[in-house]
């Protein structure tokens, strides 16, 4: 005969209680799986760093080109052959250093010391600086060329096309995790607008990721703001800036955006029109 309960008892039927646990432990089970599987697919936190509370000096040519710079040479003091590195330049919130080298106009390609927060990830580094009374005339190193001597203004362009995502460095490199991709669109729109480096994430078929800083001859990178957090296909001109390379693209008509299906997942190429 089938157990029947009655709610006001104090006890279940055994046949009842029974299956009531076997219910509980699947339901409790299941919600743990599920918790597992959504945290799992979350993004994890990128390993970049923003030293929002620790200033540092960097002392280095100031320059802006390709973006406000300090152009900073590692291994200075040590017996080895001196590594440029271009450090861009920000201010705080989402705001390029535009405003920083034309206060500095005339210290333009001139060793100077800058005193700021650094932003860095992926071998790639940037200096927040929110005082423009931080930057103090210095005195260039022993050893180090003068920036006449350094100066890309010579150095031969080549065309080349790229597939990738157009990010704002600032918070891609530190300030946010992640600072990519379509929920971070809206944000890296506002950091471009406001001057704030655009770069070119690209990933070629080895799954390496490779960055260019995105220079613009016609009209301001406020004008990629539709192709932003998008998969673009950009035509260009590339050469070295210390450790970035720089894309030179001639306007925004330069920048293709790119459907679903005209992408190739599988080995990162743009599939035949």
């Amino acid at each position: 005969m089938a157990e029947f309960y009655i709610g006001y008892n104090p006890k279940a039927p055994p046949g009842v209680g029974k299956h009531l646990k076997r219910v509980i432990i699947l339901l409790a089970a299941l919600v743990l799986l599920l918790a597992w599987v959504l945290a799992s697919q979350q993004r994890g936190f990128a390993g970049s760093t923003y030293e929002y509370a620790e200033e540092t000096t960097i002392s280095g040519f100031l320059s802006d080109y390709p973006v406000p710079s300090i152009h900073y040479y590692q291994n200075v003091k040590l017996d080895q052959m001196p590594v440029l590195q271009t450090i861009p330049l920000v201010k705080f919130g989402k705001i390029g250093g535009q405003g920083l080298t034309e206060l500095w106009k005339q210290n333009l390609g001139t060793w100077v010391s800058v005193k700021g927060h650094l932003i860095y990830y992926d071998g790639k580094t940037l200096l927040e600086v929110n005082d423009p009374q931080n930057m103090q005339s210095a005195v260039r190193p022993a050893g180090i060329p003068e920036w006449t001597q350094i100066s890309p203004a010579n150095v031969q362009y080549e065309q080349t096309k790229f597939v990738g995502e157009i990010v704002d460095a600032k918070c891609y490199f530190g300030v946010m995790k992640p600072g990519w991709g379509k929920p971070h669109r809206s944000c890296a729109i506002r950091c471009i607008s406001g001057g704030i480096p655009a770069v070119l994430k690209v990933r070629d078929k080895l799954d390496r990721v490779n960055y260019h800083l995105m220079i613009m001859k016609e009209g301001t990178a406020k004008d990629l703001a539709a192709r932003i957090g998008e998969t673009v296909e950009v035509n260009g001109f590339l050469q070295q800036s210390g450790d970035w390379s720089v894309l030179t693209i001639n306007n925004e008509q330069d920048v293709v955006p790119l459907t679903w299906s005209e992408l190739d997942f599988s080995n990162n190429l743009t599939l035949c029109y």
